[in-house]
């Protein structure tokens, strides 16, 4: 990711961590997937862990600052082969909560792997209601993917 940065750019990276008893001494061994902030060298950003193990996303997460304002920024990538579980939803929860104690605004990107925009199903109507009782609002109102969802 990084050499894909342009001058006036940084990277910022977490590669998805290898599973254990991984064959990463083969030739075949591949670690796919990580997640990237790129950002102007005009925001400063500093990379923070939270203080809790997580299994169903992941993450990447910092407080960004530039000129006068303050922000926390939390990238997510939940695997979209599985459905969501309880647990999924739980983990969220717990992180939001974290956040949200920073007492500074929160933008939260990435791709939970949701139909956000699906009236009747179940996870969207969860996904939504975890977003709404913390205040957070879908910005994005157009579809992201070939199938046509949000």
């Amino acid at each position: 990711m990084k050499r894909l940065t342009q001058p006036g750019y940084r990277c910022l990276e977490a590669a998805r961590p290898i599973a254990l008893g991984a064959a990463t001494d083969s030739v075949d061994f591949q670690n796919r997937g990580s997640l990237a902030i790129i950002h102007r060298d005009i925001v400063r950003f500093q990379k923070r862990t939270l203080d809790r193990s997580l299994s169903t996303f992941d993450y990447l997460y910092g407080y960004a600052s530039a000129a006068d304002s303050q922000f926390v920024l939390l990238g997510i990538y939940r695997p979209g082969s599985d459905l969501p579980t309880t647990k999924f939803f739980d983990e969220l929860s717990a992180v939001f909560e974290q956040l949200v104690s920073n007492r500074c605004p929160v933008l939260v990107c990435g791709d939970c792997n949701v139909h956000y925009d699906l009236r009747d199903d179940g996870n969207a109507v969860r996904f939504r209601e975890l977003l709404l009782s913390f205040g957070f609002v879908q910005h994005v109102t157009e579809p992201t993917r070939a199938w046509s969802h949000t």
